[in-house]
């Protein structure tokens, strides 16, 4: 298992040096399957790491990491430099995907490893209307919200509402599909201990 997680690790780390260095000025045939390979390897990761992925600090991590490469990699746009703005630029925002989806895993991880499926579906719906409240009043009105008149270019604006919609559009889903399994298995358990 060690060996899987060295091999990994170094495919991630060569795929990502070579999306950094080759990807804006290579052909589709280049950095496509790279980028597939990468992100392969990082399934393959969060696979092998899935027991440490089970946790709230791990799913708040990958989220801080996602936000916090998103705002970097709009940053690195701004720039004149033009390897900033094109090799930066889109390595930031390949690694926010990465974070994106080591997020999404940690959420998975925690629904299927603990029970946290009725705490999914609480911080959804405690949580859900207030953001999507300030959606509609940021938009300026429910019509502009439906026809999306407000959106912006994702390379260039970003929202502390994005990764919470992202992680919220998946927790209540996630929440009723592992409920479920979880009271079988409570039940089970219970059983075995009469």
């Amino acid at each position: 298992m060690r060996i899987i997680k060295l091999i990994a690790w170094g495919l991630f780390a060569a795929t990502n040096l070579a999306l950094l260095l080759w990807a804006p000025a290579s052909p589709v045939w280049f950095w496509l399957p790279t980028w597939m390979l990468s992100l392969g390897t990082l399934l393959a990761l969060l696979v092998c790491y899935n027991r440490a992925l089970a946790q709230w600090r791990a799913g708040l991590s990958a989220w801080l990491a996602y936000s916090g490469l998103r705002l970097l990699g709009i940053w690195f746009q701004g720039w004149a430099a033009p390897f900033a703005q094109a090799n930066l630029g889109i390595f930031t925002m390949v690694l926010a995907l990465d974070a994106m989806l080591a997020g999404l895993a940690a959420i998975t991880a925690l629904a299927i490893r603990r029970d946290v499926s009725v705490a999914y579906v609480v911080i959804f719906f405690a949580v859900g209307p207030a953001l999507f409240l300030t959606m509609i009043q940021s938009a300026g009105g429910v019509l502009n919200f439906l026809t999306g008149s407000m959106t912006r270019d994702a390379s260039t604006a970003f929202t502390l509402a994005e990764p919470i919609i992202i992680a919220l559009s998946c927790m209540s889903t996630l929440g009723f599909l592992t409920f479920l399994p979880h009271l079988l298995w409570l039940g089970i358990r219970e059983l075995r201990g009469w």
